[in-house]
């Protein structure tokens, strides 16, 4: 997973920084066209006035490093969080937050697992099913952990709402999941996992 994320950022900062040379070059290059490309933009989208449009480009594209970001934003889609130069968040940082979060969160069922099936708790739960269902559960309770803590970096307007909607797509991937792994150990003719 954090390998996933270093590669998925990196190639998402090299199309950026490829798109941002770009619109560098036709900056330096066509600097009436770009301008009147952002007026066109004013104009149709924001319900400028050609005039207002035109003084708001003119005054913004005294700022060449802003006015870029801008057009970026703009004309591509594309919102830069990092000032040009500036190193912000790496690909390989992404990538390493990625690690540790899906390693500690990925431990707690895991552990809920081995203390039950191992037989550390009572052992009226040590089967096969009594290990799957609190295994399930402590995913659950996980998910929903995961789901508020994320609504309170993303302001979603409720925590319980958030909190569930992880569960449902957590607990949907793991279902799937589940059902591909025992589909193939019955292809394969082994012995069942659920008692």
């Amino acid at each position: 997973m954090g390998f996933g994320e270093y590669l998925s950022s990196g190639a998402e900062e090299e199309f950026i920084d490829s798109e941002r040379r770009k619109e560098e070059w036709e900056f330096e290059h066509c600097p009436e066209e770009e301008k009147r490309e952002m007026v066109e933009i004013y104009i149709h989208r924001y319900g400028f006035s050609k005039e207002d449009a035109e003084e708001a480009i003119n005054l913004a594209s005294k700022y060449k490093e802003f006015f870029i970001s801008h057009m970026m934003a703009e004309e591509l889609g594309l919102l830069l969080t990092d000032a040009p130069g500036d190193e912000g968040t790496t690909a390989a940082s992404k990538g390493l937050v990625m690690f540790a979060s899906f390693a500690a969160f990925g431990l707690v069922p895991l552990a809920a697992f081995f203390v039950v099936h191992t037989g550390l708790v009572n052992h009226n739960f040590n089967t096969p099913t009594a290990s799957f269902f609190i295994t399930a559960l402590f995913s659950c309770v996980t998910l929903f952990i995961l789901g508020v803590l994320k609504s309170k970096f993303v302001a979603h307007n409720s925590a319980v709402r958030a909190g569930l909607t992880m569960v449902m797509n957590g607990g949907g991937a793991g279902f799937v999941a589940f059902l591909v792994g025992t589909s193939l150990q019955h292809l394969a003719g082994t012995k069942q996992v659920l008692d």
